[in-house]
């Protein structure tokens, strides 16, 4: 593990912005294990005070964990907070899962119109395998419903805006008991024709024409959710 020397400060923000940098970048990758304390405190030329600081402020970013009896182990979720303020904010909030779903289509029609524009060949291929792998699950409502929540961050990815992904990951994860059940009572099949249509859309490079059947796709869902909670 590489880490640049920082000489004129000791402040363990800065050290641990230095650390996130790299986890973030990839340099450091997921399930690494940062050095032991001593070995960073020489690294950086800071005092094991500081190293614990910052190791501190990168696990309040959910950036590494520390487990008993491996150290500190990198697990590059920077979603934590975001998931966590989230959670706060909804817990008790009447008709939580609804304000939710309404956030997403929002975000979601925007994400799927800048899709066509930026998505790779990778992001692409990636989404097809998701919705060839759903189509041959449709059988599994706990594996659909897995897909489906990753369906909708492989559309935030090819936007190639990591912010959008940040903010939906949380989302999806706090929707999956939601959609687990909208699972068993809707047409499997029919949901897994709206997700290949909107990555016929993304392909063929038409941002309108994608953004009107991802907001057509939520909505569906959002009216489900209403008629099943009447």
């Amino acid at each position: 593990m590489k880490i640049s020397r920082i000489a004129t400060t000791s402040r363990p923000r800065l050290v641990a912005e230095e650390i996130a940098g790299q986890i973030l970048s990839g340099s450091i990758s997921v399930l690494d294990q940062l050095p032991p304390e001593r070995e960073l405190a020489e690294q950086f030329g800071i005092s094991r005070n500081a190293v614990r600081e910052a190791v501190k402020i990168l696990q309040a970013r959910g950036l590494v964990e520390i487990r008993q009896g491996r150290g500190t182990i990198v697990t590059g979720d920077p979603s934590f907070p975001v998931r966590q303020a989230f959670s706060d904010v909804m817990n008790g909030e009447k008709h939580a899962e609804r304000k939710l779903l309404e956030m997403r289509i929002g975000l979601e029609t925007v994400v799927a119109e800048i899709a066509p524009v930026r998505a790779t060949s990778a992001n692409i291929m990636k989404l097809r395998q998701n919705v060839s792998e759903f189509e041959a699950s449709l059988d599994d409502i706990e594996r659909c419903a897995e897909l489906d929540i990753v369906f909708h961050r492989l559309i935030a990815e090819s936007s190639q805006n990591r912010l959008f992904a940040l903010m939906l990951a949380p989302l999806g994860e706090m929707l999956l008991e939601q959609r687990r059940r909208s699972l068993e009572r809707l047409d499997r099949r029919s949901i897994c024709a709206n997700h290949r249509a909107v990555v016929d859309a993304i392909e063929v490079r038409d941002a309108p024409l994608a953004s009107q059947r991802m907001r057509r796709h939520l909505e569906t869902a959002y009216r489900e959710m209403l008629d099943a909670a009447c």
